[in-house]
């Protein structure tokens, strides 16, 4: 099964990991993820967390590539082919609700937090450490290869 009929056709998150995947062409998972992405970009929602831009930019920082980092900041800022949510109250007491039931890392509930509020029926992730959480199903892109 690939990754399109893995996430049906309704709202999907995605989190940091597959990001940086599709932006630094890691294969196989920037070639799994592509028909996600060109979804993404003729108007299929893809939702992501703002927390993306630590996660996103923080190696490119370390390795000291401050034009890649920004030029990946415009993208993630300005791509009309995902929309990225502010962390609210209402994300944060999500995410607490998340970690206390699922015992995920903070940014993980974060994550779950955000996709959930948004009504997204799934979240594409490559992390095993993210459970099955009740009211949104996890795609795993190990699970797809």
């Amino acid at each position: 099964m690939g990754l399109m009929e893995a996430v049906g056709g309704g709202d999907v998150a995605i989190d940091s990991g597959p990001l940086i995947y599709w932006f630094e062409n890691d294969e196989p998972w920037a070639s799994i993820l592509d028909p996600l992405y060109a979804a993404a970009e003729r108007g299929r929602a893809l939702t992501a967390s703002e927390l993306v831009f630590v996660e996103v930019l923080t190696g490119t920082l370390k390795a000291g590539d401050r034009s890649l980092a920004a030029r990946l900041e415009r993208a993630l800022a300005h791509g009309p082919w995902l929309d990225l949510v502010p962390i609210s109250r209402a994300v944060l007491v999500r995410a607490a609700e998340i970690r206390a039931q699922y015992g995920v890392k903070t940014p993980d509930a974060l994550h779950l937090a955000t996709a959930l509020l948004r009504g997204c029926g799934v979240f594409v992730t490559n992390d095993r450490r993210i459970p099955d959480v009740e009211g949104i199903q996890i795609v795993r892109l190990k699970d797809l290869v």
